[in-house]
């Protein structure tokens, strides 16, 4: 795990130029959830490969199968600790071993809007992250992804080369009201949309 992660990010921060900031909003311990704006094939990939060690030798991600299933790509999901989702067959399980992971303290990466963008654009949450958020105490932790387009997307198919960079924004922390929470991290990253694409 600790080799494929060192590997991972110095491709990023050498080939990709990957930069990421506001590290600091990543809390210390305890579960949370980082929760991306979801723009390119490659997104929890990146996330693994630019937050530190220390957070990733214990995350788990969701991702679908069509990534994960595929060699090389593969490879990857056991270190990865990759839970896959997005058919009828793997949701509830999913469902089950997220819920398992943040119970055990383990922070998880989740993609809120359930589906890749196709311009771009940050579009409006699923419930599922912040119902999880609730139900097993942990913040949510909003990373806006820029620049992710170009990398290989729905709008940008085929893989490229290209300046990556991620913003780690303050927490969100669990409330009752699911709706608020998913209202809060919308607002935050469409403001931060608003900035990459005005």
């Amino acid at each position: 795990r600790f080799f494929v992660h060192f590997l991972l990010h110095w491709f990023i921060r050498i080939f990709m130029r990957g930069k990421i900031s506001g590290l600091e909003n990543l809390p210390r311990e305890g579960p949370f959830i980082i929760a991306g704006n979801h723009v390119s094939y490659f997104d929890a990939l990146m996330i693994y490969g630019m937050i530190p060690y220390r957070i990733t030798r214990k995350m788990f991600s969701l991702s679908v199968p069509e990534i994960f299933s595929r060699f090389p790509i593969n490879l990857l999901r056991k270190p990865g600790r990759v839970i896959l989702t997005g058919t009828h067959d793997t949701m509830m399980d999913s469902l089950r071993y997220s819920r398992i992971a943040l119970k055990r303290k383990a922070p998880m990466c989740i993609f809120p809007e359930g589906k890749r963008s196709v311009l771009g654009r940050v579009d409006k949450p699923r419930p599922g992250v912040f119902l999880l958020s609730k139900e097993c105490n942990a913040p949510v932790v909003p990373v806006y992804l820029k620049g992710f387009t170009r990398l290989y997307s729905r709008s940008n198919p085929g893989f490229h080369f290209c300046r990556l960079e991620a913003e780690v924004l303050p927490p969100l922390d669990p409330v009752e009201d699911v709706g608020r929470s998913m209202d809060a991290w919308y607002n935050l990253m469409k403001s931060k949309n608003d900035e990459e694409y005005s």
